[in-house]
């Protein structure tokens, strides 16, 4: 995460790579890895400035010996002509770059000019720079937008690359810029140390040449997926046919087929607290629905309080929703074994959409779990699991 300095002196913490900056042409490989950036103007932008922060961080990563085409996907991915591998996020080939206004989220300071997000083995495709805290550092000296976001763009995007949010005493990954940083961005000089170069370039290769072998290797799979992600396994299904052998939906919904008002209003009310910032309200509500959890379902309940109150970002993160397709008049193209599984005091949208999915697709079978709700994997995890893996092994 990249922030301003505000004040000369503020602590810098520990910095895991130090160095100085030099001649980068003797140590790169004779052709540049090349790499996808999926980028998103969220913030409104436009395409100029988009365009312009894209060749900024071009040149900065071209002199790392990382070549970076980049896709132009929208708002949110709803712009005229977007690039069906816009979607795509696989390290580290396939990254996605967002602009937004402002720094939101857990554990974000206001003045933060970015963020990356990595797992714990180091991987990770998603980056987020944020346009009005470096709108506020650019009021500080005369530099174009577009050349200082997209500074910003390749140190997010670098720390992807280096699997680590550690930070350096200078250069482009220094954890705090102020004045110096513009300056150096402005004549082109706020480049990377050599010992980030040569890491970067060792991560992608490997990376790279990692897929290239799970790709020869790859098998078709069999897909589990849960209300939302119902939806989301059936479409991918449609769409890439080849890929999936078999289908578990769990409490799913179908898209193209329309919900009740009960529905909608339902979601609403669970919603209300969130809107109020109060996520233990919205918690409480969750545990006390009676669709999500049948009634006596004392342990879930407690269990799915537990998982919500240790990660409270699944609450509060910002909707990145997947336009909707109508796959309900394509179910008839989904020809493999396909297991549908209900709760029985599931809310009666999803017992309508379990129907017509049945209905729709030549080899699924329903299989209604009594005293469970939306959750009936922590409702019954051991007949739940039992089901899945006999349907899974005997197909």
């Amino acid at each position: 995460m990249l922030v301003q300095r505000l004040r000369i002196g503020i602590a810098l913490g520990l910095l895991a790579m130090v160095g100085s900056p030099g001649v980068q042409s003797s140590e790169l490989p004779e052709k540049p890895a090349s790499i996808y950036v999926s980028v998103y103007d969220d913030a409104g932008l436009g395409q100029q400035t988009i365009r312009e922060a894209e060749e900024a961080s071009s040149t900065i990563f071209a002199g790392a010996g990382i070549e970076v085409h980049w896709l132009n996907c929208g708002a949110n991915g709803e712009a005229a002509q977007v690039s069906s591998d816009c979607s795509k996020a696989k390290f580290p080939d396939s990254l996605q770059l967002r602009f937004r206004r402002k720094a939101q989220g857990p554990g974000l300071r206001t003045d933060a000019l970015g963020v990356s997000y990595l797992m714990e083995s180091g991987d990770g495709c998603y980056s987020h720079v944020f346009v009005e805290p470096v709108e506020r550092l650019r009021s500080r000296y005369s530099i174009s937008l577009g050349t200082i976001l997209g500074d910003v763009a390749t140190h997010e995007i670098a720390h992807l690359l280096l699997g680590t949010n550690a930070h350096s005493v200078g250069g482009i990954m220094r954890p705090n810029w102020g004045v110096r940083e513009l300056e150096r961005a402005n004549m082109g000089t706020l480049v990377f140390y050599r010992e980030q170069r040569e890491k970067m370039a060792a991560r992608v290769s490997a990376g790279l040449r990692r897929n290239d072998q799970l790709m020869l290797a790859e098998k078709r799979v069999a897909i589990v997926g849960s209300s939302h992600g119902g939806e989301i396994s059936i479409n991918f299904t449609l769409d890439h046919p080849e890929m999936v052998e078999q289908l578990v939906l769990v409490g799913a919904v179908v898209g193209g087929m329309p919900y009740t008002r009960h529905f909608l209003e339902r979601g609403d009310a669970l919603g209300k607290p969130l809107e109020k910032g109060d996520i233990t309200g919205a918690i409480a509500a969750a545990v006390k629905d009676k669709y999500l959890t049948a009634p006596g379902s004392d342990a879930a309940k407690k269990r799915m309080s537990e998982i919500l109150s240790a990660s409270p970002q699944d609450l509060t993160h910002p909707d990145l929703e997947l336009p909707v397709k109508s796959a309900l008049p394509r179910l008839g193209e989904i020809h493999i074994p396909t297991l549908l599984l209900v709760g029985d005091t599931d809310i009666p949208d999803v017992h309508a959409h379990a129907g017509a999915i049945e209905a729709g697709v030549p080899r699924a079978r329903r299989v209604v779990i009594s005293d469970t709700g939306h959750l009936m994997y922590l409702e019954k995890p051991t007949e739940f699991s039992r089901i899945v893996i006999e349907f899974l092994e005997n197909q």
